[in-house]
Formats: C-alpha cells, sequence, structure tokens
C-alpha cells in the first residue's frame, strides 16, 4: 500500500534520500508508524508521535492506504 509520508526539519536533514518533504511512500498493509520509522532507519527518540491525515496519533498506529502521515520530531530550541 501506499502512503503519502511528510516529514520535516531535523528529519528531513536526516533522510537525504527522499529527497523532499512529501513523497508517496510504499509500505505492507499493517505496517504501524513505529515500523515506518525503523524501515527509514529514524533513531529511537527522534519522533515522538505522527499526525494522520490531522489527527495527533501515537508511534503504535496502522495507517491505510493513501493516508497523509506527518511525523513529528521534538522540538528543540533555547
Amino acid at each position: 500500500m501506499k502512503i503519502n509520508l511528510v516529514i520535516w526539519g531535523s528529519l528531513k536533514e536526516l533522510l537525504p534520500h527522499l529527497q523532499k518533504e512529501y513523497t508517496d511512500y510504499q509500505v505492507l498493509e499493517g505496517t504501524s508508524i513505529e515500523n515506518i520509522t525503523k524501515q527509514l532507519e529514524i533513531p529511537d527518540g527522534l519522533v515522538l508521535n505522527a499526525s494522520v491525515d490531522g489527527v495527533l496519533q501515537d508511534l503504535d498506529y496502522i495507517p491505510f492506504d493513501g493516508q497523509r502521515v506527518v511525523l513529528l520530531s521534538p522540538i528543540a530550541g533555547g
């Protein structure tokens, strides 16, 4: 199945192979957001949750075909 994956900020810098901040991304049906982050080799702790079609979800959420998944990293600043 295909999801619309969106990355921003430090995640965009970490995943230059995605080439843009949003992309169609193939995953197996039943794959959780946490497993998607592992497939992308994002280090633990860099994604705390995700927005799926505008609704905040935990990492154990399993997206459906065609959903927009925005990976949310912690905000840093000072």
